[in-house]
């Protein structure tokens, strides 16, 4: 789910949760990543990590790339903030 949805529809997103389903990381606001430098990068999966753990109360650790785009260093980052 993106972050920027996760904010605009907080109710959804814990009726999502209380259901038992998983609420993945999915961008921020579904921007396209490839081609980004990896500060671009992280500042977008920080941003939308923060807006996720804030609405869900719990921090994702299932990614999917907006745009099905992933760069040479996106894995790395990934890792680094413990997605799984």
């Amino acid at each position: 789910m993106p972050g920027f949805t996760a904010e605009c529809y907080p109710d959804t997103v814990r009726a999502i949760i209380d259901g038992g389903h998983e609420v993945g990381h999915h961008g921020y606001l579904h921007e396209p990543m490839k081609g980004l430098d990896p500060a671009t990068e992280a500042r977008y999966l920080d941003r939308g990590l923060d807006a996720l753990e804030e609405v869900a109360g719990n921090r994702p650790v299932g990614y999917r790339a907006p745009w099905w785009e992933m760069d040479w260093h996106t894995t790395e980052l990934l890792a680094d903030r413990g997605f799984l």
